[in-house]
């Protein structure tokens, strides 16, 4: 369901991947627990952030974030253990593997 209140994050979500650059995607609609780890160590997520290839990420009990990448894929992290930002999105792996 569209939220008025989501739309100015969404924007500047779409704002940093249309400009480019090395980030694989953006972290987006932390909520609780979330935490980046960019090579030293697990540190809380500020909100929304880019996320780089190799970027690790752990959602904890109660947590929730929201993972955008470059090609549109929406990916909610669960929680435990933590994953590895990829160089490809879910969507794209999945497509390439299909049933």
């Amino acid at each position: 369901m569209w939220k008025p209140r989501m739309l100015a994050p969404m924007l500047s979500v779409a704002a940093v991947l249309i400009a480019g650059g090395a980030d694989a995607a953006m972290l987006t609609q932390v909520q609780g627990d979330v935490q980046v780890d960019r090579g030293h160590g697990f540190e809380p997520a500020q909100g929304a952030m880019p996320l780089q290839v190799g970027d690790k990420l752990q959602v904890g009990p109660g947590g929730a974030a929201q993972v955008l990448y470059s090609d549109g894929c929406h990916f909610p992290p669960a929680a435990g253990p933590a994953m590895t930002v990829g160089p490809q999105s879910p969507c794209a792996i999945r497509a390439a593997y299909p049933r």
